[in-house]
């Protein structure tokens, strides 16, 4: 669920629950309970519901996008993942008989082949942890050599 939806729905239900039926004794005491615990409730759900999306409160409610984390798409990680295994064939940081195939699915970056050195696959694995929009790496490789 978008944050644009979620928003409203956590303020209600924070409205709702601070102008709720109270069953204590001491009804203000309890109002004020309530409104102080739908305060915690809406911003733990506004903080997870901005490091889910990577937008601000400030974005969802004024439509300002100037500091909107946008994720890159699979499509460009993959790109720019194999040009960094190429680089490192290039300068000699892997070695050069190495077969890699990339592929991405929402952020996961999968890297299987063949690699004839066991030290190059931590550095494969580093090269595409640095790309922007990783969020894992899952590597499938063999070691031939």
């Amino acid at each position: 669920m978008s944050l644009r939806k979620l928003l409203p729905i956590v303020l209600s239900t924070a409205a709702l629950i601070s102008f709720g039926v109270v069953a204590d004794d001491n009804p203000v005491t309890e109002v004020g309970k309530g409104v102080s615990d739908a305060a915690v409730d809406v911003g733990n759900a506004v903080e997870g519901a901005v490091k889910t999306t990577g937008k601000t409160i400030d974005n969802v409610v004024t439509g300002d996008k100037s500091n909107t984390v946008v994720q890159p798409s699979d499509k460009s990680i993959a790109t720019n993942v194999r040009t960094k295994i190429q680089d490192l064939k290039a300068n000699n940081k892997i070695n050069a008989g190495t077969t890699l195939e990339v592929s991405v699915n929402k952020g996961v970056v999968k890297i299987s082949g063949t690699i004839r050195n066991p030290d190059d696959i931590d550095t494969v694995k580093a090269a595409a942890r640095s790309e922007a929009g990783v969020k894992d790496v899952v590597m499938n490789v063999q070691v031939r050599r």
